[in-house]
């Protein structure tokens, strides 16, 4: 909603799930790289199709396991405090789990501190995880919106219910006096 750039999710075939920013003539690489390119032994941007004005960029985050993320939702709203407008919520079916990044300054990618064990935009294990996880215990998670009323909505689906969902209004915690 800022930039109006596109942000994809990407799902590896069994490692390596990814959020990308797609610009004019982007190239993932998909299916012959799965994250980034470092983790890919014996492939480099010439092995990959390429037609002219095209170029191939790594992802701007990766989860080296797979988790099957399923959508990004820029928070379009305050509702939840002035850090969290226009943040990246991101959600996965496999583990339902509800992700939060902070954008870089100029949009580009993300966040992430300098000294965190994310800083090579690549996810680990959970303990990595830790840090940009913002919620759990949902069923996988396939939807995510900025509500009219700006909160954050999830749409769920339970592969262990034959299937049922749940739309789910996530709401901002209040602060207590010693927060």
């Amino acid at each position: 909603p800022v930039t109006g750039k596109l942000w994809d999710a990407e799902n590896g075939e069994d490692v390596f799930d990814e959020i990308n920013v797609v610009e004019p003539g982007f190239n993932s690489g998909w299916k012959s790289v799965m994250g980034p390119m470092s983790a890919n032994a014996g492939v480099s941007e010439s092995s990959l199709v390429s037609i002219p004005g095209s170029y191939y960029a790594d992802p701007v985050f990766s989860w080296a396991e797979s988790r099957g993320i399923t959508d990004i939702e820029f928070l379009n709203s305050t509702a939840f405090g002035p850090n969290y407008e226009n943040g990246v919520f991101a959600g996965d079916i496999t583990s339902g789990t509800l992700y939060y990044f902070q954008p870089n300054t100029d949009r580009t990618g993300l966040s992430l501190e300098k000294d965190s064990s994310l800083s090579d935009l690549v996810a680990d294990s959970d303990e990595e995880l830790s840090s940009v996880t913002i919620g759990t215990g949902f069923a996988g998670i396939t939807e995510i919106e900025t509500g009219p009323d700006g909160n954050l909505y999830l749409l769920t689906f339970d592969r262990e219910s034959d299937g049922q969902g749940s739309l789910l209004k996530i709401l901002p915690t209040p602060l207590s006096e010693n927060d």
